[in-house]
């Protein structure tokens, strides 16, 4: 994201969950199919995660989830203080949470409405989308798709005119950073009341890739 760094609201020892407080969580996760891990002896929002929990079992749902490990996730509590969220390149099932971020739903709200209003994120957006262009970085793990030469293709323009107009129907973000954040960012504006049209021929064209390979 930013450079910025944004001040989240510290850590409150006097908040810190009980065991119980997340076992039940725990339990909770488990019974969608999903894995926390990290989520002890933090001062987490539980209904925030609960939250990301319910997010994350509806993306699933639109977008099937193949893979034999099970979707997790990871309450990381050394992330840079600009990262929401991200995908752990060794346990691509892992979604990393940043703990700071998630200890205070107003917050985490406020910050990424900023950041969606100035273009960073996709337009209309909100913090529920962070689990979705996440889970966007698990479903194209298994593949080696360029996702900036598929948009450049479907939009029939250089690269330059392609960031350009990325920027304008998807998000500053899309084009700014490394192979796949374009695929995470449509599959974000996919789940959007209105999505974008140019999201849905690229997740219908992405499926054609990867059925046909």
């Amino acid at each position: 994201m930013a450079d910025n760094s944004i001040n989240w609201p510290k850590f409150d020892r006097d908040s810190i969950q009980g065991d119980a407080v997340i076992g039940l969580l725990t339990e909770y996760a488990c019974s969608k199919g999903i894995t926390l891990r990290g989520f002890y002896c933090s001062d987490v929002d539980v209904s925030l995660i609960e939250e990301a929990i319910d997010s994350l079992v509806v993306i699933a749902e639109k977008y099937p989830y193949a893979s034999k490990e099970p979707l997790t996730l990871f309450l990381d509590r050394q992330m840079p203080s600009t990262d929401f969220a991200y995908i752990s390149k060794r346990h691509p099932y892992m979604i990393h949470l940043n703990v700071n971020a998630y200890r205070c739903r107003e917050a985490l709200s406020s910050e990424y409405a900023n950041l969606a209003s100035e273009g960073w994120f996709v337009r209309g957006t909100n913090y529920r989308h962070i689990i979705f262009h996440e889970y966007g970085h698990i479903l194209s793990h298994p593949y080696r798709i360029d996702d900036r030469v598929l948009a450049e293709s479907l939009l029939n323009m250089t690269r330059e005119q392609a960031d350009v107009h990325l920027m304008s129907i998807l998000s500053g973000y899309a084009v700014s950073r490394q192979k796949g954040e374009i695929y995470a960012e449509i599959i974000s504006a996919s789940m959007l009341e209105s999505p974008p049209s140019f999201a849905l021929l690229f997740i219908a064209e992405y499926n054609k890739i990867i059925a046909g390979g």
